[in-house]
């Protein structure tokens, strides 16, 4: 079974009215990630899931339970290298690089920035939410294509700190 956009929106639709934390979602080829902790998925990824317990042996005591996994580090602006600054997807949703159809992207390669510049846009459920510049800087790449969905966290630009 694959989900159609019309799923993905409606799902998107119940996690945004209900109150939940984190909620990972896989069906087919589709994973959603909705995170409102502020804990990055990568960091998330990094953190195993626990192993499913082994079968208790015959008239032994049942397992002792698995130790909780480890918090989630602090986040922190990613960087690339040294140098570079990348610039987060803000939530799940389609990426645009222009305020509409046919006018030119807010941002290019090569661009300075000014820090909370509008980068981008998310759309989710028909809400527009700006991708924005976390410090002053220049444009080194643009990560995702325009009309793109993306997920939490995904890097959609490199800026070079100012």
């Amino acid at each position: 079974m694959e989900l159609t956009h019309e799923d993905v929106t409606a799902i998107l639709d119940l996690i945004q009215r209900a109150d939940v934390e984190y909620l990972e979602v896989e069906v087919g080829g589709t994973r959603i990630v909705a995170d409102r902790s502020g804990a990055t998925t990568a960091a998330r990824a990094a953190v195993p899931a626990p192993a499913p317990p082994p079968p208790p042996p015959p008239a032994a005591a049942p397992p002792a339970p698995a130790p909780p996994p480890a918090a989630a580090p602090p986040p922190s602006p990613a960087t690339v290298a040294a140098d570079l600054v990348v610039v987060p997807a803000p939530m799940v949703g389609v990426f645009y690089r222009s305020p509409e159809p046919g006018a030119p992207p807010f941002v290019e390669v090569g661009a300075r920035v000014e820090a909370g510049a509008t980068m981008g846009l998310v759309e989710v459920m028909k809400m527009f939410n700006g991708v924005t510049a976390p410090v002053g800087g220049e444009v080194v790449e643009v990560l995702a294509g325009n009309d793109e969905f993306v997920e939490f966290g995904q890097p959609l630009f490199r800026l070079r700190p100012a």
